[in-house]
Formats: structure tokens, C-alpha cells, sequence
């Protein structure tokens, strides 16, 4: 399977991981680090899971340092997502998230001496307008400065933890350096709640959350957990200066999902649509296809 299509598929997966996050976070706005904590925990359970199959791999210490960076800044990106969505609307931060893919193909070309073609940068450049014409188009609210400075963080923090995964992932197999990614998750998320003032409120919410919800929290980070492993593959087989960019079929994703959501769900999703819109966003999704069918 390309890794443009691993690529996608991991986008689907996210995308229905940020609609679930965003209905439990508008209803019962729980803390961001207990959000964190499922991550870690999906994490625990991936990294427990590969070892007994496989055992601990044994790489070289710049290797593993990479891979063990790379699953604490995965982690640790989600902070200032995760505060954003308790601001804004999921097709907004999805779409700020975009800048994701900026970074991580300017650090590609500086760390990883990623250089691609003519042709992949003009595909590169169409899906990013696709995706940033989905949101023009989409009518949603439009961010304050400090959602736009949180997913600027965010973003960075995400491009800096792909480029050191491809690294990793240059230098040893892929299950080991996946190990290891889910790891450093887990470790990132861990330090993350220990260290914070308010820990033992986390410890409460997820003592206390109804099963419903804490069942809907746990579907988001099997999905997530999906994302991450297709996310990954894609990595290793591709270089990560492209692949950051099928990032941008998620708004098409968001902003359409979120229209059909909001009329079947309407008391967790409230994505504002109209027909004139949402024809809009369609060419806007078409640019996004024609733009990484130019990746190849």
C-alpha cells in the first residue's frame, strides 16, 4: 500500500477521533491532561502488546533516542490541541493545524535532506490551498489569537516529532522504533500529569466520568491509535515532508462531517452549513485529491 494512501486513511481516523473529542469536550469539559492520560494509556497498551510479541528491541542509542523523542513530542503536541478545541470549532483547528505540514517539510529539508520534485511541491502547494479554501468556505467561527498561538505550538511540536520518527525509522525496523514511540507516549504523557498542579484533579475526572463517556473517550484514542500506527507506516515508507500533507484531507474531512453531524447529532455537533457553502468546500475537496494525486 503508497504511503499517500496510508497517509488518507490515517486522516479518516483522526478526523472521527477529533469529532468524538470535541462532543465529549463541549458537554463535559474535561481536563486536558486527563484527555492526555487515555493517550497514554491507548499507548501502554500498543507498546505492551508489540513486546510480548516481539520483545524489547535492542538499537543503536541515537536511534532509540529518536524514536523515544518522537512519542514524547506526539504527546506533548496534543496539550495545546486539546486547549484549542475547548475554544474553537473542530473545523477551525483542524484546519490551523495545517501549519503542521509547513514545518515539517522545511525541518525534512534541513534535518533529513528531504528534497522533493518540482511537481511535489506544486502538489504540496494545491492541497494546502484546498484545505485552507474548505475553511474560507466553511463559515465556521473564526479563531481568537490565542487558538491561532496554541495550534501554532501545537503544530511544531507534531512536524518536530515526525521528522525525528523518520529518522528513526531510517535506522532500524518498524515495529522496534514503533516500541519505542509508544514508549516515549507514554512516558510524555505520564511526566505531563505528575508534574502538573492539578493532578489529582485528573485522578477525579477519570475516576468519576460516566461509562458513557469514558467509553466515547476510549473509542477517540482507539481511533487515534489507529491514526498513529497508519500515520507511522506512512512515515517509514515515504518521505515525511510529503506525507505531513495528506494532513490536509482532514478539513475536507472535518468541515463535511462536521455538516452532516450537526444535522443527525445536533446537541454534540454544532458545524454551521449551508448548500452555497458546502457546494464550496466540495471544489475545495476536489483541489485537495487533484493536489495529492501530484505527490506521487
Amino acid at each position: 500500500m503508497s504511503w499517500i494512501v496510508l497517509g488518507v486513511a490515517a486522516q479518516v481516523l483522526a478526523t472521527g477521533a477529533v469529532f468524538i473529542d470535541k462532543g465529549v469536550i463541549s458537554r463535559h469539559q474535561p481536563h486536558p491532561l486527563t484527555l492526555l492520560s487515555m493517550v497514554g494509556l491507548s499507548n501502554l497498551a500498543l507498546a505492551l502488546i508489540l513486546v510480548v510479541l516481539d520483545g524489547w528491541p535492542r538499537l543503536q542509542i541515537g536511534v532509540t533516542l529518536a524514536a523515544l523523542g518522537s512519542g514524547v513530542l506526539l504527546v506533548c503536541y496534543l496539550i495545546p490541541y486539546f486547549v484549542a478545541l475547548q475554544q474553537s470549532d473542530a473545523s477551525a483547528v483542524g484546519t490551523l493545524f495545517q501549519l503542521s505540514p509547513l514545518w515539517t517539510l522545511l525541518l525534512a529539508a534541513l534535518l533529513l535532506a528531504e528534497h522533493p520534485s518540482a511537481l511535489q511541491y506544486v502538489g504540496f502547494a494545491v492541497v494546502l490551498v484546498g484545505a485552507l479554501s474548505i475553511e474560507l468556505a466553511s463559515g465556521a467561527q473564526r479563531p481568537h489569537g490565542r487558538t491561532i498561538a496554541l495550534m501554532a505550538g501545537a503544530s511544531l511540536l507534531a512536524a518536530l516529532g515526525a521528522v525525528l520518527a523518520k529518522h528513526a525509522y531510517n535506522g532500524a525496523g518498524f515495529w522496534d522504533v514503533t516500541l519505542l514511540v509508544s514508549v516515549g507516549a507514554v512516558a510524555g504523557s505520564s511526566v505531563a500529569v505528575l508534574v502538573s498542579p492539578r493532578r489529582s484533579e485528573v485522578v477525579r475526572q477519570l475516576r468519576s466520568l460516566p461509562a458513557g463517556v469514558f467509553a466515547a473517550m476510549a473509542l477517540a484514542e482507539t481511533l487515534n491509535l489507529g491514526f498513529e500506527v497508519l500515520y507511522l507506516t506512512a512515515i517509514s515508507r515515504g518521505p515525511v515532508g510529503l506525507v505531513s500533507v495528506t494532513e490536509g484531507a482532514q478539513p475536507a474531512i472535518l468541515v463535511i462531517g462536521g455538516a452532516l453531524l450537526s444535522v443527525a447529532l445536533p446537541k454534540l455537533f454544532s458545524e454551521r452549513t449551508d448548500r452555497r457553502a458546502l457546494s464550496k468546500r466540495m471544489v475545495g475537496a476536489v483541489v485537495v485529491v487533484a493536489g495529492l494525486g501530484m505527490l506521487r
